[in-house]
């Protein structure tokens, strides 16, 4: 086989040099794609010590969610067609019944325009039960006072809702405080594939998470 020739060396360095900045950038994206879902799940530095978790929780049995208060068909319609796309993501079916008793999610939407939670005034929150590794009460409370934020703090809730219980500036997302996302991004679409994905298993630590959340991000963002 004869050598290419010189003057096409320097083209064949330059394809060589290309694909290596291409391989570098795509391990860069996928560790910041997992540092993302590592604090969401597990905290980070947005998130005191003290209210970090351990272990990893999800849902492991259907949703029956009630309206408490302040509910119009808008609201109604918004909720229902953010947790259309959870279903979608997660696997996790809902159901919608009347009263708080049955009910293992509930909305409520008030005229507060602001809530006191983990000592900050917040526009929205979520009590979160929990026992052992499953997902058990979810109490959702968003202010109506600025109508336009009523959307934003419903999937933003919900994200909590669904097991991550924290928050990450590390990419575009409805957990960031640092960007003006108003709704789902491909991240958080991502993070809740891989939440319930059969590989992770609720009530992994971080270090049994990591190796499975690294490997599901390289399958996932390749195949999209």
């Amino acid at each position: 086989m004869r050598p290419p020739p010189r003057r096409a060396l320097p083209a064949l360095l330059g394809c060589v040099l290309l694909l290596l900045a291409a391989c570098q950038a795509g391990e860069q994206r996928r560790e910041r794609i997992y540092r993302f879902l590592d604090e969401i799940s597990f905290g980070g530095p947005l998130d005191p010590e003290g209210r970090r978790e351990s272990r990893l929780a999800r849902w492991e049995e259907p949703l029956q969610v009630a309206f408490l208060e302040g509910e119009t068909p808008e609201r109604i319609a918004m909720v229902r067609e953010q947790l259309a796309i959870f279903t979608r993501l997660t696997g996790v079916p809902v159901a919608y019944i009347e009263g708080e008793q049955d009910a293992n999610v509930t909305f409520a939407f008030k005229a507060d325009p602001d809530f006191l939670a983990n000592r900050e005034y917040v526009p929205c929150y979520v009590g979160l039960r929990s026992k052992g590794k499953a997902l058990r009460k979810a109490k959702i409370e968003i202010s109506v006072a600025e109508p336009e934020r009523v959307q934003r703090c419903i999937v933003h809730e919900l994200m909590h809702s669904f097991g991550f219980r924290y928050h990450s500036g590390i990419v575009r997302s409805i957990l960031s405080p640092a960007h003006d996302q108003e709704t789902f991004s491909e991240w958080d679409e991502l993070a809740l594939r891989i939440l319930y994905h059969p590989s992770v298993e609720a009530g992994m630590t971080r270090q049994q998470a990591a190796p499975v959340f690294r490997r599901l991000i390289a399958e996932l963002t390749e195949a999209s």
